[in-house]
Parts: structure tokens; sequence; C-alpha cells
């Protein structure tokens, strides 16, 4: 099963892993919030800053497919990840 990383776990993410969710996709959300929307119904949850290139890169290492539901997140991490061969959407370089 592939899992879809998604940096956000606030009202959007919480409306994507619902759909995620319905459609049989394993999802793994980063949130500096523990009390995010997220939290509570996401199979992984980890809290982390967005911002932190180790926490965003360490948090995509187990993921096919990265995307984000935030726009302040490290891109340099992103565009490392990509690099190795995740699908990030959007691009980092967008």
């Amino acid at each position: 099963m592939q899992k879809l990383g998604l940096l956000g776990g606030g009202q959007l993410g919480k409306m994507l892993l619902q759909a995620a969710i319905d459609l049989d996709i394993h999802v793994k959300i980063l949130d500096p919030d523990a009390d995010a929307p997220c939290a509570k119904i996401a199979p992984e949850f980890v809290v982390g800053s967005f911002q932190d290139f180790d926490t965003v890169y360490q948090f995509g290492q187990d993921c096919e497919v990265i995307t984000i539901e935030i726009e302040n997140v490290n891109l340099e991490a992103l565009k490392k990840l990509q690099s190795e061969g995740k699908k990030v959407f959007p691009q980092p370089e967008v």
C-alpha cells in the first residue's frame, strides 16, 4: 500500500484525509499542533515543524507521495525528497 504524506493537519488536511481513507489510501500527517483536526483520525500523525529541514525530510522518507495543505514549509527538504524519487505535489519549485 502506498503512503501519502501530508504536511498540514488543519481543516483542509482533514477533508483530504477523509477522502483518502474512503479510497483506502494510507495517510501520514505532519503538523506542529498535537491537537490539529487530523490528529485523532489520521492513521499516522507526527508532531513537528513544517519549517525544519530534518523534520520534513525524515517525515517524507517512508512516503511515496507528499503533498501540502499549508504554504510555509521547508522547500529544500521537499526538493531533496523529490530528487530521491518521491513524488511531491505541488512541486517545490512552484
